[in-house]
Formats: C-alpha cells, sequence, structure tokens
C-alpha cells in the first residue's frame, strides 16, 4: 500500500489520533504493555472503552497553543442498559439520530463524542488485512524498504478511532498553557509522544493511541489498493493535504474526502502518533493477531505524512 501515513520513521511534528476500544471487563487504557492487548469484543456483556494512540519515543518538546476556547460541556452518555438505544462507552455519547454499527449484534453506537474533549469518534470492526507494501507496487515512496515485507494481520477486537485528527481547541481544553496558538480547528502538531501520553492521562475513560496495525487497517478500511481510494496517484488531493495541494500550513481538519470508514485527514495534512516502537526487521517477525509492535527501541512510529511531504 503507498501511503502517505506509512512512514514509520521518527519525526519531530507529529500529532495524534485518538483511538477507543470497547473492550471486555479489563481494560482499554493501557498504561501498562499488557493493558494494550485489551480491546473492544463482541461479547454484548462487554463495556466500551477509550483508547487513544500515543507514541512513547524521541519527539520535540514544544507544546500546542490553541486560539479557539475549548468545546462546551457534551451531554452525558446515553444508559448501555436501555435496550432502545446505541451502547455507548462510559464518559461518551451517541449524538441524536446515530444508530447502532452494522458489522456485530452488540448494539454499540456506530459514532460516539467524548464528553471531557469533544473528540468525535468512529466505529472500526474487526478484521483482517495485509499489512505493508508488497515489493512491485507503483509509485512507492522513498521510505519504501520500511513497509515490507507485507504481512497479514488480524484484528481481533473491534475499537473506536477518531473521526478526525486531534484539534488545538480540544489540546487546549485539557492541556491548557501546554499549547501553541495556531487556531482551534488545526490539528495539534510539534508534540512529543510524552506530551500526547500527558493529554491522555487527562481526558480519562480510557483514551490511548492506536497501534501501528489499528491505525493501518482503519486507514484502508477494507481495501486492497494502493491507497483507500484506489490506484490512482492523481486522487491524493482530494482525500489528503500534501505537497500538490499548495499549502503552507495545516488546513483545519475534515476539509477533504473521509475514507469508506468515515475517517478523515488520513494521508497528508499532520503525522500521526502510534503507541509502537519503531524496529527495521519487525515486519519480518510479527505475529498475525494484534501486533502491538517491538518490545523496545530508540524510536516511536508516526504514520500518514503531512502536507509538506507527500
Amino acid at each position: 500500500m503507498t501511503v502517505a501515513k506509512l512512514v514509520r520513521l521518527f519525526a519531530a511534528g507529529v500529532t495524534l489520533l485518538l483511538a477507543l476500544a470497547a473492550v471486555a471487563l479489563l481494560y482499554r487504557l493501557q498504561r501498562e504493555r499488557s493493558e494494550r492487548d485489551s480491546a473492544v469484543t463482541t461479547n454484548t456483556s462487554a463495556p466500551v472503552t477509550q483508547v487513544q494512540k500515543t507514541d512513547g519515543a524521541e519527539g520535540t518538546d514544544e507544546k500546542m497553543r490553541a486560539s479557539g476556547e475549548a468545546r462546551p460541556p457534551t451531554p452525558q452518555a446515553r444508559n448501555n442498559s436501555d435496550s432502545t438505544q446505541p451502547r455507548v462507552p462510559f464518559g461518551f455519547w451517541a449524538p441524536p439520530g446515530i444508530g447502532v454499527e452494522p458489522y456485530t449484534n452488540t448494539n454499540w453506537a456506530a459514532k460516539i463524542i467524548h464528553n471531557k474533549t469533544g473528540i468525535e469518534m468512529v466505529f472500526i470492526p474487526a478484521g483482517e488485512f495485509m499489512m505493508g507494501s508488497p515489493g512491485g507496487e507503483n509509485a512507492r515512496p522513498w521510505h519504501h524498504w520500511t513497509e515490507e515485507p507485507a504481512h497479514r494481520v488480524r484484528i481481533t477486537r473491534p475499537f473506536y478511532l477518531g473521526k478526525y485528527e486531534v484539534t488545538q481547541g480540544q489540546w487546549k481544553g485539557i492541556m491548557e498553557d501546554k499549547y501553541i496558538q495556531y487556531g482551534k480547528d488545526l490539528a495539534v502538531a510539534e508534540v512529543s509522544w510524552s506530551d500526547c501520553q500527558e493529554f491522555l492521562r487527562n481526558a480519562g475513560d480510557r483514551l490511548r493511541l492506536p497501534t501501528e496495525a489499528e491505525w493501518e487497517y482503519a486507514c484502508r478500511a477494507g481495501t486492497r489498493t494502493a491507497y483507500y481510494f484506489g490506484d490512482d496517484a492523481s486522487k491524493i488531493d482530494q482525500y489528503g493535504w500534501c505537497q500538490v495541494s499548495k499549502v503552507v500550513e495545516a488546513p483545519p481538519v475534515g476539509m477533504l474526502l473521509p475514507n469508506g470508514w468515515g475517517l478523515y485527514d488520513m494521508y497528508g495534512n499532520a503525522p500521526e502518533w502510534c503507541q509502537d516502537w519503531y524496529e527495521g526487521e519487525y515486519y519480518s517477525r510479527s505475529p498475525v493477531e494484534d501486533p502491538r509492535g517491538p518490545s523496545k527501541g530508540f524510536y516511536r512510529i508516526q504514520r500518514g505524512g503531512s502536507f509538506y511531504s507527500l
């Protein structure tokens, strides 16, 4: 898959995309490596929790500052015991008119909003895909060697993932003085993995960063083409802000077309931190089910490219 967001090397200017897993009774905040393994299940009694992907590698120490105000408090989550309403995780609510996700019989809401931050999230079903790029794929970027070998991966538990990249307004509402002033609807950028972990702890409700496998699976959205919109690279500017877009700074989130699962800016705009450590040979020994990356490393993974690198 030739994707801007497939860059797996460390970069200083990255943002975060939040993931939320509807998990069994155990976890989904992942403050420990073992916690990262508890995600949503299709068990009708399983509660949903939220997690967001954060990269714990080296990164810039600059703090994001936004000019806009944080969103006002949102309604409380609906009672999951009410069978007439979509089920939602604790700390979240389903917007009026939102139905249940169509992939399981568990009645989880197709879309949810986090009470504390206003972050919107989309239900991502469990499934299997080929991760990485085949050697003969055309129009591959310079970092092709970081995308091989292509290998089968199975995501065994559904989860929720942020519909948009985290905005500076959302960041400001949690981190207060730790932000850079640009605009409340712009993606957070130039924050370190550690900054993201602090944001997640303060946001609560088991938000975490997605693993790299979860990120790519959600980006592909069930497709098998080089890009999730097909094999024609000339269409990239319809889906992601990149060099051909000729913008001089990252635009507001959600301005272009989403992928098939309703996720925006998966290509371009700002790179996104993942939970995993980076290791060049990891793809050759990655487990099939729910890979979590190597146990240690020097850099964390970021995906998606940016408005200046595609």
